[in-house]
């Protein structure tokens, strides 16, 4: 069985990891490879630093912030728990990026920011989506965490705030870890200010999250992983959601408390090292071989964003109609594909209702994530294409006629430029 997803981080992180978590108290080392960048705060997760964030900028109360549709959950609870109101901005399946019309109709006095995901490994083109934001009074925060592109890449540079991640299963994990380049340097020192005041994540914690990665990393391999298929049936266990579960990072109910933490030394010097060793040969490589596993599905299956540049394929997700035939079918032939994620869709307020995104939605419900990494060979890509050319319905309404149909901002849009 070819698992869903390998975790991007080695053994010798691994180690170094559990040998920090050892070391008596101490900075995270000299100099990290981001304090040449004057704007950038460190922070233990993405959703930290965005908890921080809108506690030092402090915006009136029901004010509004629109967000990219499909997102992770806690980052609008985050926005809530401030007195915000999020508004979801539908999105184009062939770009992932904001749709123009849905933009222009979610607009009010009320609106202060909006929060822009790169998804699937692909970087949205904002430049024209900056421009208005910009002559509107919005702000303009990027979230990048699907969209790391290496240490010298820190977001869009006229974007407001762009936040990168190096959670468990993201692109040069840390197993965790945060770091927000923020342009506002006032904005930027209330920040700092705020976090000196949160404890420190103890390094029991962080710990805790090597040993569970080293497990995850034992049982990766494909013998190890069919195992432990059949031990979860025999047991009775949806291996789906047990696998699923082992990524979530924060519990719900006291997400706030946990996020108030200030990054540990052993985390602060895994992303000093993770960053410092990022391999660009091999993610180019990557890229060039999830375009031309996207060429193989071609024309019949859609792969979301994947005519967008650049593009990491940090996972390869796929649009059908009948998303449970695929994956029992890919399953059958040893491929691990799932709808399981952890991303979900923005809802509407009841005073925003005819905002509801219900492209976005549509498209959630046909997504199915097909396994994709460094580890499998051409040939088994090439086969598991076969399966799904012989398998997948095509959502014929959903699928791009081109790299450029569908594109936010082609033509004559005022707001997103297309890709190149």
């Amino acid at each position: 069985m070819w698992l869903r997803k390998r975790l991007d981080i080695g053994w010798s992180d691994l180690l170094w990891g559990l040998i920090w978590c050892g070391w008596p108290g101490g900075d995270s080392q000299r100099r990290p490879p981001w304090s040449a960048a004057e704007n950038v705060i460190a922070c233990t997760s993405v959703r930290s630093g965005f908890d921080l964030l809108w506690s030092a900028w402090d915006l009136p109360r029901e004010s509004r912030v629109l967000f990219s549709a499909l997102t992770v959950p806690d980052m609008a609870r985050i926005v809530q728990h401030h007195g915000l109101e999020p508004v979801p901005v539908d999105l184009d399946p062939a770009t992932m990026s904001p749709r123009v019309e849905s933009v222009q109709h979610a607009m009010s006095p009320r609106v202060r920011a909006i929060v822009v995901a790169h998804l699937f490994g692909s970087r949205a083109p904002l430049d024209a989506l900056i421009r208005w934001a910009h002559a509107h009074d919005v702000k303009v925060i990027e979230d990048c965490a699907q969209a790391y592109h290496g240490p010298g890449y820190h977001g869009h540079p006229e974007a407001d705030v762009s936040m990168f991640s190096f959670g468990q299963i993201k692109a040069g994990s840390a197993l965790g870890g945060g770091l927000l380049f923020v342009r506002d340097r006032q904005l930027l020192g209330r920040m700092r200010q705020l976090a000196a005041g949160y404890p420190i994540q103890s390094h029991r914690s962080y710990l805790r999250r090597l040993l569970k990665c080293a497990l995850l990393k034992a049982i990766s391999p494909r013998i190890m992983f069919r195992t432990v298929l059949v031990c979860l049936r025999v047991g009775g266990i949806d291996y789906d959601r047990a696998i699923n579960g082992t990524a979530r990072g924060y519990s719900g109910s006291e997400l706030i408390r946990q996020l108030r933490r200030r990054p540990s030394a052993p985390l602060l010097r895994m992303m000093s090292r993770r960053l410092s060793r990022y391999d660009a040969i091999d993610a180019a490589r990557r890229a060039g071989r999830g375009r031309k596993l996207a060429e193989w599905l071609a024309p019949g299956i859609a792969c979301p964003a994947a005519a967008v540049e650049p593009h990491t394929f940090w996972v390869f997700p796929i649009l059908v109609d009948n998303p449970d035939a695929v994956i029992a079918a890919l399953r059958q032939e040893g491929y691990d594909a799932t709808q399981g994620h952890s991303m979900g869709v923005v809802a509407s307020a009841a005073d925003s209702a005819d905002c509801d995104p219900v492209v976005t939605r549509d498209l959630l419900a046909h997504l199915v994530y097909i396994p994709f990494y460094a580890a499998m060979p051409d040939v088994e890509l090439n086969r598991m294409a076969g399966v799904l050319k012989r398998v997948a319905d095509s959502p014929v309404s959903r699928t791009p006629a081109s790299s450029a149909a569908g594109v936010v901002g082609s033509g004559n849009s005022p707001l997103v430029e297309g890709s190149a």
